[in-house]
């Protein structure tokens, strides 16, 4: 049981002036780690790992830091043990919304992973620890702000309204609404797919493990309600936007270059707030940006969502789909609960 001082203590984490201090400040063993991180970033290169990425879990890291410093017993990085991980679930717990604490507390993790393989530390503290089951779940802030009357899954209907509503750039900009809804890519994936992905004649997308989550390669379907946007998009608009640029990628930026990720999540949000579907949620991420109802995300979770409660599809397929590693995920994260799932074949193969 901790003590209200033990409380104060774990969450008093920030210098005087209210700011985490600069990586270079921190300790030697996480500006160490700091630097193997920063050594397997490259944007250019989809099997390492992106700048927006390792600019979050540098965040993690500062934050680490110190609340290390906050802790009367914990100086270096060695202190912290199984014994006193306690204060830093507590922490994370009261500190932080949604998947935030979890995201900190598996780069935090990672972390000893790698103070353990340089035999910084004996072992990892974190690691004999069930985060979920200490209430550092996946679950984040945005599903949990979403009234009783609204859905996280997007439906065909606010997906059309988001097509009709893009601005800039109409023709790409509603092929990434329809590609993404019709295949389920997370805004990586699209972010790194090329035309050479395409089989068009089987209308199908070959995802490579090099860009994909999970490193595993799947084949995604399309439908021909999206032919007239790619063929108009490839055809007409790719090669003018892309200008002297020398690469393939599917979805160009304005300047020509490979549209990122986070890009791409801003489309899809600008769409849904100009068809009028979308809201702030009234807080921030853990980099101070606003958050809203709608992004790239909820697409993905409306093509789970459409393929487990409208088609028949069992959760192995879909799970195989969507890149996941393992049936579980498919259920309890992409499937909105449908009463009547399962009634019509009740119906149909019940024992008589």
């Amino acid at each position: 049981m901790m003590t209200s001082n033990e409380k104060e203590t774990s969450l008093d984490y920030r210098n005087d002036n209210g700011s985490y201090k600069s990586i270079d400040e921190c300790r030697p063993e996480i500006v160490r780690y700091d630097k193997v991180l920063r050594v397997n970033t490259n944007d250019k290169d989809p099997k390492s790992r992106q700048s927006q990425s390792t600019k979050r879990y540098r965040q993690d890291l500062r934050w680490f830091d110190h609340w290390l410093d906050a802790q009367d017993n914990l100086t270096e990085v060695s202190d912290l043990n199984d014994e006193n991980v306690d204060l830093l679930i507590f922490a994370l717990d009261h500190q932080f919304n949604g998947s935030t604490k979890r995201q900190r507390w598996d780069q935090i993790s990672s972390m000893y992973d790698y103070f353990e393989r340089k035999n910084i530390v004996d072992q990892n503290p974190l690691a004999a620890e069930n985060p979920r089951k200490r209430g550092l779940t996946k679950t984040t802030e945005q599903e949990i702000q979403i009234e009783p009357d609204e859905r996280y899954a997007l439906t065909a209907e606010e997906v059309r309204k988001m097509e009709k509503n893009v601005k800039q750039h109409g023709p790409r900009d509603k092929l990434i609404i329809r590609l993404m809804w019709q295949t389920g890519v997370r805004r990586t994936e699209a972010s790194y797919l090329t035309t050479k992905m395409f089989n068009y004649d089987q209308r199908e997308i070959e995802i490579p493990g090099e860009i994909t989550k999970n490193g595993m390669g799947r084949v995604v379907p399309y439908q021909e309600t999206l032919d007239g946007l790619l063929n108009d998009w490839l055809d007409f608009h790719r090669d003018d936007m892309a200008m002297t640029a020398d690469h393939d990628y599917l979805f160009v930026g304005e300047r020509g270059g490979r549209l990122s990720g986070q890009r791409i999540n801003e489309i899809v949000r600008d769409a849904a707030i100009d068809a009028g579907i979308n809201r702030k949620l009234g807080y921030t991420d853990a980099n101070g940006k606003e958050r809203w109802l709608i992004t790239a995300h909820n697409l993905r979770h409306g093509y789970g969502t459409y393929m487990a409660n409208e088609t028949d599809a069992g959760l192995w397929e879909i799970s195989k789909l969507m890149g996941h590693k393992s049936i579980e995920t498919t259920q309890n994260r992409y499937v909105a609960h449908d009463e009547r799932a399962g009634t019509e074949h009740g119906h149909k193969y019940g024992p008589k």
